[in-house]
């Protein structure tokens, strides 16, 4: 999307917040033009990112599975 394109069905608006948005993303088409590392680099780890914040989940209920069977299976000593 340039910085004449809107949304569609999106009106013009005349106020401060849209020239601030305008301005933000005329900064990011500025960074794109000069190859502008950490916007490549997060452009390289977003897929990675995104894996992990399906995967984590999962592995915090593995990880409760997991000291919940070994605390079940491991003998206990009563002293008395």
């Amino acid at each position: 999307m340039t910085c004449e394109q809107r949304a569609p069905g999106q009106p013009l608006s005349p106020s401060v917040a849209a020239a601030g948005v305008a301005a933000h993303e005329a900064g990011h088409a500025l960074q794109d033009a000069e190859d502008y590392f950490p916007m490549e680099a997060r452009t390289y780890i977003v897929p990675i990112v995104q894996l992990a914040s399906q995967v984590a989940p999962w592995m915090f209920v593995a990880g409760l599975l997991l000291q919940l069977v070994s605390g079940l299976c491991t003998p206990r000593v009563v002293m008395q």
